[in-house]
């Protein structure tokens, strides 16, 4: 599906001790649509992650047309820019912004929570773990002590564990997490290692030497990204008044976290490029040719060496997106 669109930027402040005006910017981010002959359905809220060899790109669920909750599994070959639908006897029960994460050592996936909607209406959030793997295809893992019910929390490999960290979740009241737990993947026993007082409303995370979080959180009015160690007070690194929202596109392997600020205005989508490493300033890039269907677009990278994103989906206008777009650093 070829999506028409025209889009314009917006001005944001960031502040990270001194002024941007009159830096040179490191290079442009654009999105490339990548035109394929099989394709997942269209569909929003999937869950992608990458092989951690630059391969391969998988992609679960998500909601489509209709409302309709997904359980299919497909894989992108990035050599190829094709998509394979993976074929499977048992699979997890439907659902869509589940976490997702490939242990490299493991060579698994694991799959963890998202939400559901049961058949009186109401939102479920799951709280179940899923391993995939291609000799024995999917089987769920049991467990005693873990994270609680939740949707789009973030999850990546990390040494021998699998880390999940904040998402939305249901206590009294559908609620941000801010709790950081660790997957033991040998023993699969969880441990949590770290919980805010204060969750944010989004999380992203780098798994480098250590565990960077980053949260997206509004104060007065103001939308703030900000950056922290484990039991570290943090540093806020943007800033800005005016926001829809923040989407993050995290690559533990080269230790970047690129981020979307967006908003939409006269039914278009205006934003702008950073990108944000464990340390340092916040750069800013031109941004070419902007996806439409930034709310629920599922990313993950392609590959280690390159500072490039696989993107399917998304929803713009309610019409819900089949492209799969490249998103990618060019200098």
């Amino acid at each position: 599906m070829k999506v028409c669109w025209k889009c314009t930027l917006f001005a944001v402040l960031v502040f990270f001790g001194c002024s941007d005006r009159e830096k040179k910017l490191p290079g442009t981010l654009i999105f490339r649509e990548i035109h394929c002959s099989t394709a997942p359905q269209a569909r929003l809220d999937a869950s992608m992650s990458e092989d951690f060899e630059g391969k391969r790109i998988f992609l679960f669920g998500g909601r489509g047309e209709g409302g309709t909750f997904l359980s299919d599994l497909w894989v992108f070959q990035v050599d190829k820019n094709a998509w394979e639908k993976i074929e499977a006897q048992e699979t997890p029960p439907a659902r869509s912004g589940a976490s997702l994460a490939w242990h490299p050592e493991k060579r698994t996936l694991f799959l963890f929570g998202g939400f559901s909607i049961d058949r009186y209406g109401k939102t479920r959030y799951l709280a179940d773990l899923w391993l995939w793997n291609e000799q024995e295809g999917w089987h769920q893992e049991p467990f005693e002590i873990g994270p609680s019910g939740r949707a789009w929390a973030k999850a990546t490999a990390w040494g021998d564990k699998v880390l999940f960290y904040g998402g939305y979740g249901k206590k009294e009241l559908p609620e941000s997490l801010g709790d950081l737990w660790a997957l033991d993947t040998t023993r699969m026993e969880f441990e949590i290692l770290n919980q805010e007082k204060t969750p944010p409303l989004k999380t992203a995370l780098l798994a480098a030497e250590a565990p960077v979080l980053f949260d997206y959180r509004q104060v007065e009015g103001k939308h703030l990204l900000e950056r922290k160690f484990l039991n570290d007070k943090g540093e806020i690194i943007f800033k800005t008044n005016h926001l829809d929202d923040i989407i993050a596109l995290a690559h533990s392997r080269l230790g970047v976290l690129y981020f979307l600020a967006y908003y939409s205005v006269n039914e278009e989508v205006r934003a702008k490029a950073f990108s944000a490493a464990s340390q340092g300033a916040v750069n800013e890039y031109t941004l070419k040719n902007l996806s439409p269907t930034l709310p629920g677009m599922a990313c993950a990278p392609a590959q280690v060496a390159e500072h490039r994103f696989i993107c399917f989906g998304g929803a713009w206008r309610d019409k819900i997106s089949s492209t799969t777009w490249s998103f990618e650093h060019i200098e």
